[in-house]
């Protein structure tokens, strides 16, 4: 029956045994209720299931029309459901005896919440002018014990008046400071976070400087060395220059030795010779092989050449002649052409 209750609506229990019409014209309402009362009691006999439905949703709209004034305007409980109630169980619990009139309202607020049309219905039977109370009437008192017999035989789930939903607002009171101590915890472990974060970011900043003076050391050490090893190679050619101009320097003292030696011979020679002209065979000496005349020993590179070049020029130059007689400073300057051409031939082979 109850899935049958669950799918009828106002309209259809206004259409059967011409409800509607009935109350509307206010005339045969009585002979209306003995048969609800009839089919209710019947058992199955004579009348279906869906009469029985029809009847039994018609009995409970009248019965909690009747209560509808003490049950409409006033403070609700709170509701603790232990298992899902359909149409027909909130009828019941609205009618449910011995349970508090704020119990009875909140279940008259649920049907309002889920099954509307049905508690408006409910309300305009409320307020039908000249409402005759269906509980004074012997099809109500005959209902009321129909409801009673079906309690008996399918008791309602019981309700807890108060002592559980106390519990659960405590409950949920002391979840609600669980929660804000929580909350308190999570602030303190975001403040510290935050710290952290920032602690972080301090020594991010101080690891980038670091590396920057880092970088900076060793830019300055590659200075550094590249600087030495400049300064090393500078003071290695210095050495090499230096004993160069050493040895230029001993080669210049040996030549300019021979040549004042030479100088003195070709004098004393002139003098023993009376006085004559003596001139040195400079042609003989450019038919000299140059290798052998250069004193290179088959070393011809264009270093060695170069060096020969300066030491015969060093030696040899017109200017050191110029305490010496004049013959001197031509002999230099034709073994200078002598030597000059020695280094030309020697270049070309």
């Amino acid at each position: 029956m109850s899935r049958l209750v669950e799918d009828q609506s106002p309209r259809d229990l206004r259409r059967y045994l011409d409800y509607g019409k009935r109350l509307k014209e206010g005339d045969g309402l009585d002979e209306f209720y003995q048969w609800i009362g009839k089919i209710l009691l019947d058992g199955g006999a004579v009348y279906s299931i869906e009469e029985r439905a029809m009847a039994f949703e018609i009995g409970i709209c009248e019965r909690v029309a009747d209560l509808w004034p003490t049950l409409f305007d006033v403070p609700r409980a709170d509701l603790v459901l232990y298992h899902p109630l359909d149409k027909c169980g909130i009828y019941r619990s609205i009618l449910q005896a011995g349970v508090s009139t704020a119990r009875c309202s909140a279940f008259l607020d649920l049907l309002g919440q889920r099954y509307k049309k049905q508690y408006a219905w409910i309300g305009e039977l409320a307020g039908r002018e000249q409402r005759r109370p269906f509980v004074e009437s012997g099809s109500g008192r005959l209902f009321g014990q129909f409801l009673a017999a079906l309690d008996s035989r399918i008791p309602q789930m019981g309700l807890d008046e108060g002592g559980e939903v106390a519990r659960l607002k405590d409950q949920l009171e002391h979840q609600g400071q669980q929660l804000k101590a929580l909350e308190r915890d999570l602030e303190h472990a975001e403040d510290r976070v935050s710290k952290a974060q920032q602690g972080l970011r301090d020594k991010v900043q101080e690891m980038d400087r670091v590396k920057r003076q880092l970088r900076d050391e060793q830019e300055n050490g590659e200075k550094l060395r590249s600087e030495r090893k400049t300064r090393i190679k500078s003071q290695r050619q210095s050495g090499e220059a230096q004993r160069e101009l050493d040895t230029l320097r001993r080669e210049f003292v040996k030549q300019d030795g021979r040549l004042k030696e030479m100088a003195k011979r070709l004098a004393r020679a002139e003098e023993r010779a009376g006085g004559g002209s003596w001139r040195l065979n400079i042609e003989a000496l450019r038919q000299m092989n140059p290798e052998y005349m250069l004193g290179l020993d088959g070393r011809c590179d264009d270093e060695s050449l170069g060096r020969m070049r300066r030491r015969f020029a060093a030696a040899f130059h017109p200017d050191r002649a110029g305490e010496l007689p004049p013959w001197v400073g031509e002999l230099f300057v034709e073994l200078l052409g002598a030597i000059n051409e020695a280094c030309d031939r020697a270049k070309k082979k």
